[in-house]
Parts: C-alpha cells; structure tokens; sequence
C-alpha cells in the first residue's frame, strides 16, 4: 500500500467510526421513541427517521469515498468534508432537540 492509499483508509476508518456512533444514538432515539407517550412517540420517530436519513446519505458520500481512485480521492475527500461538516450540524442540531 502506498502511504496514500493508507491515509486514505485510516480517514475512512474514522468516519466509520463516526457512522457507528450515530447509529447507535438513532438505536436509542428509537428505544426512547418505544417508552414514550403516544405523542411523544410520533416525534421520536419523525427524529430517528430523519437521522435514518442523514445516516444513509453519509454513508453514500463515504462509499464514494472508498471507491474514488487513488489519484483522485483528495479531490473526492474535500467534497465529502463539505458534506460532512454540514450533515454533522444537522445532526449536532438535532441530538440537542432528541435530549431536550
């Protein structure tokens, strides 16, 4: 493996880590969407199937990512930062409305 080709993977270990992470507050939203009252109920899961959502388009990015050639990941790797950072936001947004 050339040292690219490292970095490339190590950075991609690292957003796994992150899309695990996530998936597990979306496991708890929806376990604390199963305890609450009916209505409660409803927004809880509105809320984890909207982070279903931005779990599903991170992990598109991060596929593209994985796939981009050596030569071209940077190029694809300052695309998906972009996209990340605003995804982390909305996801930073909504954990404070789940533990509000």
């Amino acid at each position: 493996m050339t040292g690219s080709e490292d970095e490339k993977n190590a950075y991609i270990t690292r957003m796994e880590a992150q899309l695990r992470e996530w998936r597990a507050e979306v496991d708890k939203m929806r376990a604390k969407a199963e305890a609450a009252q009916a209505d409660a109920r409803i927004k809880w899961h509105e809320q984890a199937d909207e982070m279903q959502r931005r779990l599903d388009e991170a992990r598109t990015e991060l596929d593209r990512l994985r796939n981009a050639s050596e030569d071209a990941w940077r190029d694809v790797r300052a695309g998906f930062e972009a996209s990340w950072g605003a995804m982390t936001d909305a996801w930073s947004r909504a954990m404070e409305r789940f533990r509000s």
